[in-house]
Parts: C-alpha cells; structure tokens; sequence
C-alpha cells in the first residue's frame, strides 16, 4: 500500500517502513546494513526499542513461543539509565503474578517451588541429588546432604570435625570429631538431663580406649557374639 524511506543527511537510504496492508508495519533489513547477504547480521545492533513493548503473540511453528537462539552466548542485559542502580527483571505468567525477580546485585528471589533435577518440586527447594558445600578460601573439605529412600545422610570428606552451632553468635553446641567422638560446647562433655532412658545391651563390638571414661547403668548385657575391650575405664553403676 505505500513505503516510507528514511534517510541519513548524506541522501543514504537506511531504512523503509512498508504497509501492505494485510500486515503490520515491517522493516525492511536491506537498509538497516546496506547488505543483503545475512539478514541476522543486519539486524545486530541496528534495532532499538526504547520505553516500549515488544510482543508476539503467534509465530509461525512455533505455537506462540518465543525463541532466542544464538551459536554464541546470549547476554540479557538491563539498565535502563545506565546508572546501575535498583534495575529487576521479572519474569510473569500470564495473570500479572510474579514467578521470578533477578536484581541488579544478582540477587534472585523465585516465587514457587525450585527444583534441581526434579521436574516435579513439593518443596521451596528440592534436589535429586546430592546437595554439596564447600568453601575453597578455607579448605578443600566438603559437606554433602543426601537421601536414598527413608535413610538420610550427612557426608563430611574432610579431616576436621563437624559441627553444630547455634544461636546469634554460632556458639558450638555439639561436635562430632573424625576419630567419631561426640562433645559438646568447648568440646567438653555433653549436657544431659537427669533422667535417660537407654538399652542396657551392648549390640556391636565396643572398645573404650586407653584415655576414655565409660558410664553405664547395670545390669549391663553384651549380645551373642559381640565383643567389649575395656583399655581405659568403665563403671557400671
């Protein structure tokens, strides 16, 4: 139906604005370059959308999807201002409802369930999987989180202790060391309340070594075919 041309001061065509009337307005990308040999190349850096909205709602074998695809990696970047200041970008569905918010500080806040390997997330975070920490600036040591079945475990592949701390200052309330000794805060012996209630049959092979002190209450039964080897001290009360 008509054409628009857009010219630089020099008389250079850089780009057209066709109507034909059975679309919207198109541009067309021989200007936008000056070449037609690569499309997507004419394109790169020469479109520009400035306080707008850019939409799609069918795209031709696609079923309204909108596709970003490069051979390359793809930056996604925002600042509007170029002041690098409180800068978001959100992702919604189509309700308005936010499910995901990345700000300029790389904080990332997710509105529904994340999940790691599991399609099917029922909690806020869930992993098939191993969960593992490390902190390289302090050592190589690592902390893995695992489940299989109704058994859970707590790895540690270091050679130091794991601990439990708690409270506002991270006080150590209870210390599992690599020889498998349980303390508890400033490694001394762990706090119990007056009464406990434990077997009184001694179900594994036991050694208490030639520096420990071992309490129990009597009677006191070893099973069938397990050994006890006292090298340092135990009272039976």
């Amino acid at each position: 139906m008509g054409k628009i041309n857009i010219y630089s001061t020099n008389g250079t065509n850089k780009a057209s604005l066709d109507y034909t009337g059975t679309s919207d307005i198109t541009v067309d990308a021989e200007h936008l370059a000056g070449t037609t040999s690569n499309v997507q190349t004419q394109l790169d850096n020469k479109l520009s959308l400035t306080g707008g909205t850019l939409a799609t709602d069918t795209i031709t074998n696609a079923s309204g999807n909108l596709t970003i695809a490069s051979t390359q990696s793809i930056l996604l970047k925002f600042d509007s201002d170029n002041d690098q200041t409180n800068r978001e970008f959100n992702l919604q569905n189509n309700t308005g409802d936010q499910i995901l918010k990345v700000k300029e500080t790389g904080t990332t806040i997710f509105s529904g369930n994340v999940g790691i390997g599991a399609d099917n997330p029922t909690s806020k975070l869930h992993v098939d999987g191993a969960m593992v920490s490390t902190s390289l600036a302090q050592g190589t040591g690592e902390l893995q989180i695992q489940g299989y079945g109704n058994t859970g475990y707590i790895n540690m592949n270091g050679s130091g202790s794991l601990i439990f701390r708690m409270g506002s200052s991270y006080s150590q309330d209870l210390k599992l060391t690599s020889a498998g000794i349980l303390q508890g805060a400033s490694d001394a012996e762990i706090a119990t309340s007056p009464i406990r209630t434990h077997s009184n049959t001694i179900s594994t092979s036991t050694t208490i070594d030639a520096n420990d002190n071992a309490v129990a209450s009597g009677p006191l039964a070893i099973a069938d075919g397990v050994t006890l080897t006292i090298n340092g001290n135990m009272t039976v009360v």
